[in-house]
């Protein structure tokens, strides 16, 4: 598989990057994860140890992550449509954009 360098959400372009180990996050108890997104730095980072497939789901998992930023969702205020058509359009936006996403 050849994951693409960059993905674009929401206006901005995060950089694709692969981790020899499981990315662990102190403030969940030390639970390793197989992505990270950081939107300080707009990078997307992917624990290379999973297969192909795993590691796209992994990547779409992060992007609904950002696309979950970038429309300012706040489940604890917006109905289940109100989320379902941002993500909807976030989603939208983000393939439309990044055509090579899963090739």
């Amino acid at each position: 598989m050849k994951l693409p360098k960059t993905v674009k959400i929401g206006g901005l372009n995060f950089a694709i990057k692969l981790a020899d180990e499981p990315i662990v996050l102190e403030e969940q108890g030390e639970k390793e994860h197989g992505g990270l997104i950081d939107y300080g730095t707009t990078t997307i980072t992917l624990y290379k140890g999973f297969s192909d497939e795993y590691l796209e789901l992994i990547l779409l998992h992060e992007i609904i992550h950002g696309i979950w930023e970038h429309m300012t969702i706040d489940s604890s205020v917006d109905e289940e449509e109100t989320v379902v058509s941002k993500l909807a359009n976030g989603l939208h936006q983000v393939l439309k954009d990044n055509k090579d996403l899963f090739k």
